[in-house]
């Protein structure tokens, strides 16, 4: 039987024969299986660090990660509604377990991801030369503060959006009309941006909606019909994102985040040069030679049941570890539906040679190990048929503004 740490995964017998297990900010404080249908379970242990799906009939990865995640975030919803616990999970796209049959075979696919950061630094200016003065204060500061230390991605659109919005009427207010009622008629949404986008540097636009040539009806589209309203509103029958929900609707609110991050953050250094920066950045071909041609065809996982902190000085395969492990085949690129660069390894036929659990995966090459990953709890793969490692790669620029979120 395949379990992580003591909660089941799958029992060759069973017809439960797909799921997947999320981490948890923290470790569950009870012990707890919610049964969503006949055929889909929910399963928390006290002290685990995973919150596990267990249901049936998935047979690619795309649909047991999509799906397993919508079950498990639904089955932590009802643990909060009926008060046993209030728990949420953590990097679901940079780590997870997640599994699928294919006929009267199980394959398992272990998910990790690798973080650069860089920065690139300005060297000879002497003391003196520049002198940065603080900004005349704005509350749109405020909301751009907290979308920075936040670790919800949605929390932190809302609180970038409201930052936009709080600059752009500081210099162009919504226009307001008095009816024949006395009330006060205001004008619209639409008509308001694109009169504020009308007036700022046009640059900062274009250079943001590259080769889109209506890029103020682009933002309008993007940043507030899509993002925006698919996140201040959450109406039944209507289209709305709902949180920890579909992997699309949060690559669509990543990729206006970063957008509207970049036009603040511009705006913003427009009027005081000592407004923070965007960041270095990387070209995609430099990114990907560093991320993948290095390693692709010359490198492969290693599977361990070490848990021993990684020792970056240690060359060779002589540590105990190595003594008894499972080996990939020769890592290939892998573009995944979360990230541009990933390297993925496959392992057909297991033989455990005895090994019964894993606490490490490696990537190695043919002279040493080059960077390992401890998984939180052991995770026991009898049951298994086939086994895949992917390692995604990412690059994160120091002095940008927050590009990692979890959820």
């Amino acid at each position: 039987m395949a379990k992580i740490g003591n909660i089941k995964l799958i029992d060759k017998p069973e017809k439960l024969d797909s799921g997947a297990a999320f981490l948890l900010r923290m470790p569950s404080p009870i012990s707890s299986t919610v049964p969503l249908d006949e055929n889909s379970f929910v399963e928390v242990e006290k002290g685990n660090h995973y919150v596990v799906v267990r249901t049936i009939g998935l047979n690619e990865y795309k649909q047991a990660f999509r799906y397993g995640l919508e079950l498990a975030q639904k089955g932590l919803d009802i643990l909060s509604i009926i008060g046993k616990a209030d728990l949420s999970t953590r990097d679901v796209i940079d780590e997870n377990l997640v599994w699928w049959s294919s006929g009267d075979e199980v394959n398992l696919r272990i998910t990790d991801t690798s973080s650069i950061s860089f920065s690139i630094e300005k060297k000879g200016a002497l003391l003196g030369d520049v002198i940065a003065s603080y900004p005349v204060y704005s509350t749109a500061y405020r909301y751009f503060r907290l979308s920075q230390i936040t670790d919800d991605l949605f929390d932190a659109y809302r609180n970038m959006y409201l930052a936009f919005e709080f600059l752009a009427s500081e210099s162009v207010p919504r226009k307001k009309t008095p009816t024949k009622s006395g009330k006060i008629q205001w004008e619209s949404e639409s008509l308001w941006l694109k009169r504020y986008l009308s007036s700022i540097n046009q640059e900062i636009l274009t250079s943001t909606f590259y080769g889109i040539l209506d890029y103020k009806q682009a933002f309008i589209d993007q940043i507030y019909k899509t993002a925006r309203c698919s996140l201040f509103h959450a109406k039944d029958g209507e289209s709305f994102f709902s949180p920890h929900g579909d992997i699309v609707d949060r690559k669509t609110v990543a990729d206006a985040m970063d957008k509207l991050t970049r036009i603040f953050l511009l705006l913003s250094k427009e009027k005081n040069p000592s407004i923070r920066g965007l960041g270095a950045s990387m070209s995609t071909g430099s990114q990907k030679s560093m991320f993948i041609s290095s390693y692709v065809n010359d490198s492969f996982f290693i599977l361990s049941d070490d848990d021993s902190p990684f020792d970056q000085h240690e060359e060779g395969f002589d540590h105990p570890r190595y003594k008894n492990v499972i080996k990939s085949g020769t890592v290939t690129e892998n573009p995944s539906i979360t990230h541009e660069f990933s390297l993925i390894g496959k392992i057909k036929n297991i033989k455990t040679g005895g090994l019964t659990k894993i606490r490490c995966v490696e990537l190695a090459n043919e002279k040493t190990s080059l960077c390992t990953g401890i998984l939180e709890v052991p995770l026991f793969i009898d049951g298994f048929d086939f086994i895949e490692i992917q390692l995604n790669q990412k690059m994160i620029s120091a002095k940008s503004a927050k590009q990692k979120f979890t959820m």
